[in-house]
């Protein structure tokens, strides 16, 4: 399994996601990084580690460029009922 960096609480470390038609789409990629609560998201990229980790990312990516979203995740649905 893999580590678990900066707080992240569920779900892979890191799910990324990249545009089927690259020449066409207006982003890159996508990364969605999950926390328990908006505490431990402010805590992770307050860290030390999160400062290096944005630095290491800013030689490959432009973090100004695009949206960036922070969302409270709402389940609207928890099972299926099959």
């Amino acid at each position: 399994m893999a580590r678990r960096p900066l707080g992240v609480s569920k779900g892979p470390a890191r799910a990324t996601s990249v545009p089927t038609d690259p020449e066409r789409a207006a982003y890159d990629g996508v990364l969605e990084l999950y926390f328990e609560d908006m505490d431990a998201l402010s805590a992770a990229f307050d860290s030390d580690l999160a400062e290096t980790v944005q630095a290491d990312a800013a030689e490959f990516i432009d973090l100004d460029a695009g949206p960036r979203l922070i969302v409270e995740e709402t389940v609207q649905l928890d099972e299926r009922d099959d």
